[in-house]
């Protein structure tokens, strides 16, 4: 059990290719997010996907927001 949890919709953009944190790691996190989390893995970007591929973040951060 952890310690906290985000009550709020959230999202959570991962790179395939990162090097640093692996994919895997998010695994767990579901129940960190009471109110759901929304994870994507972006083919082909790595541990800085908003630079490598900055209209797919883009994209996908304006429609998590635009609902």
């Amino acid at each position: 059990m952890h310690a906290w949890r985000l009550t709020v919709p959230s999202l959570y953009l991962h790179g395939a290719d990162d090097n640093c944190i692996s994919v895997e790691l998010s695994d767990g996190m579901d129940d960190l997010f009471t109110n759901g989390l929304e994870r994507i893995v972006i083919p082909g970007a790595g541990h800085f996907l908003h630079l490598e591929q900055p209209k797919t973040v883009a994209d996908h951060i304006l429609g998590f927001l635009n609902g």
